[in-house]
């Protein structure tokens, strides 16, 4: 009964900023994400803990509904937000004397 009248547990939503992303994904393709409480959000109830296997996903742009359902059966990457961008060169690495 510990979740009895929670309203983020009927939702499902405890805003969170992702601390780290694993390099490589599990053999199901899954990748871990370490996430800390969002302290602009509301607190985060005791039972949720590290190591409850929580489920979660990345916000990412806002698009409308038809472009995600054409993206989807398309293939296509989602959209990221604008502000996360990173420019080419800076994903690059960099030589040693050039």
């Amino acid at each position: 009964q510990w979740a009895a009248g929670w309203p983020g547990t009927s939702v499902g939503t405890f805003g969170g900023v992702i601390e780290v992303i694993d390099f490589t994904e599990s053999k199901d393709g899954k990748y871990r994400m370490l996430v800390k409480p969002d302290p602009t959000e509301n607190k985060w109830p005791t039972q949720l803990r590290v190591g409850s296997k929580v489920f979660g996903w990345v916000m990412l742009d806002d698009v409308p509904i038809w472009w995600e359902v054409w993206r989807q059966l398309n293939g296509f990457p989602p959209n990221m937000p604008e502000d996360n961008k990173q420019k080419e060169e800076d994903i690059k690495p960099k030589t040693a004397g050039k």
